[in-house]
């Protein structure tokens, strides 16, 4: 637990840096800036934690998201607001688009039938909706802006920081009406959720983002979409090796190979072994 407390302090402390450099922009910039720091707290618990111990690491989430978000709502207030969307180009965009769709949806007749409502995936996460939109991990702010075209939109924000299965359920069955249609879901998604996914890719990756092909851009998007950007311990050796071997060389068959042996930490889970597969398949492919 002395390592998750530390984790803590690290997350709300690079909070604290991101709202000071955010600059004139405000809020968009921050935004962006934030949600990865936001999935490296996530990935960081699930990495500490053993399975054993799983209700000590809801605990800590049900701590550690709320006291991220009043820190990331403080730095929102004290920010002039953004004028608008930020405006975001990038070749790799529809690339990783459709693998993340794939991955977390299936087809828009899937979401239909099935992800229309909100839903709470396991373990620390929150409410959740549209393609993958966690409200449980995101700032009252960061969903109004987001989300500002949804009718439901003041019931959503009071989803910020409830997290963990019980929460979850509770608000899940208290909010059944909330409907999402996928036209929305995806148009939020692109406009708001792959920039940050994207951004922080390339942060973790360094220099050698540039070197990389916009496949695999892609690829490594949607991995870090999926798992995070935390590069400590032995889980994440491959990711590290991504960074510091596959990238500065622009090398995407290494590339590929070690996101293909991300598929030790899954031996029994079929479904996160053949997201690996498709995501290195995109990295190595022609771009």
């Amino acid at each position: 637990m002395a390592r998750l407390s530390r984790h803590l302090v690290a997350v709300l402390l690079s909070a604290l840096v991101i709202a000071g450099c955010a600059g004139p922009n405000g809020a968009g910039s921050l935004q962006a800036a934030i949600t990865p720091v936001v999935a490296e707290a996530q990935a960081e618990v699930a990495a500490v934690v053993t399975p054993a111990a799983e209700t000590a690491q809801l605990r800590t989430a049900e701590v550690l998201v709320p006291a991220t978000l009043a820190v990331q709502a403080l730095s929102q207030e004290a920010l002039s607001p953004s004028p608008g969307p930020r405006e975001w180009t990038w070749g790799g965009a529809p690339v990783a688009a459709d693998l993340i769709i794939r991955w977390e949806i299936g087809t828009p007749a899937r979401y239909a039938r099935l992800y229309q409502g909100l839903i709470c995936p396991p373990g620390a996460s929150g409410p959740t909706g549209g393609v993958g939109y966690d409200f449980g991990h995101q700032t009252p702010a960061a969903i109004r802006a987001e989300w500002h075209e949804h009718p439901d939109v003041e019931r959503l924000a009071t989803a910020s920081g409830i997290v963990g299965e019980a929460a979850c359920k509770a608000f899940v069955a208290q909010h059944r009406d909330i409907r999402i249609d996928y036209a929305y879901a995806e148009r939020v998604f692109l406009r708001s959720t792959l920039p940050a996914y994207q951004l922080a890719a390339e942060r973790a990756l360094g220099e050698g983002w540039h070197r990389l092909t916009v496949n695999a851009q892609a690829g490594n998007t949607s991995l870090g979409y999926n798992r995070g950007w935390s590069m400590r311990g032995d889980r994440n050796r491959e990711k590290r090796a991504i960074r510091d071997v596959c990238a500065p060389a622009g090398d995407v068959r290494c590339n590929a190979a070690e996101i293909r042996a991300m598929k030790r930490l899954w031996p029994h889970i079929p479904g996160l072994q053949l997201r690996r597969e498709d995501e290195a398949r995109v990295v190595e492919s022609a771009s």
